[in-house]
């Protein structure tokens, strides 16, 4: 007698949960496989967690807006640094990333680029001298966005050499 397609797939189905090793006598890769996706698992949730966390700053803190932290700063790039590192879990490198990006809105933050990726600009060719590099992208703050972006995606893919 034939078995049908749906059938098939059930017996594979309950052949691959009654199957199952337990971790412990499983080979090292799928002990890496398995833990490391409850680690993702984790980092997932804890991201969840914290971006709720910030969410809920913004709400009460800012009335839901976070362009009230930038009057609450009066415009200023150190307050307005020091307003978003009240944000938890918020350091130094979050605050970098922060105004690397919302430079290109926020143009009392321009020119920025973040003192990791200045060091990526010189081992591009650029140079690390930050007004230079700001008249060569015409003072656009859009185009240093971009730039500061790039040389972040270009340090974290080891890509220096490709760029000198």
């Amino acid at each position: 007698m034939a078995r049908t397609r749906a059938q098939g797939r059930q017996t594979t189905l309950e052949q691959s949960t009654t199957q199952k090793k337990p971790l412990m006598s499983a080979g090292k890769k799928r002990s890496r496989d398995e833990v490391d996706g409850v680690n993702r698992t984790a980092e997932h949730q804890k991201a969840s967690t914290s971006d709720t966390k910030k969410r809920k700053l913004v709400e009460t803190k800012y009335d839901g807006d976070i362009n009230n932290l930038l009057s609450k700063a009066d415009s200023d790039p150190a307050q307005l640094r020091g307003l978003v590192k009240e944000i938890k879990g918020i350091g130094n490198v979050g605050v970098d990333i922060f105004c690397d990006t919302a430079q290109d809105i926020w143009p009392c933050l321009a020119p920025f680029i973040d003192p990791r990726s200045m060091k990526t600009a010189k081992q591009c060719g650029l140079g690390d001298d930050m007004h230079a590099i700001w008249e060569s992208v015409g003072k656009d703050k859009r185009k240093m966005c971009e730039l500061a972006t790039a040389l972040t995606t270009v340090r974290l893919g080891k890509k220096e050499k490709e760029f000198a």
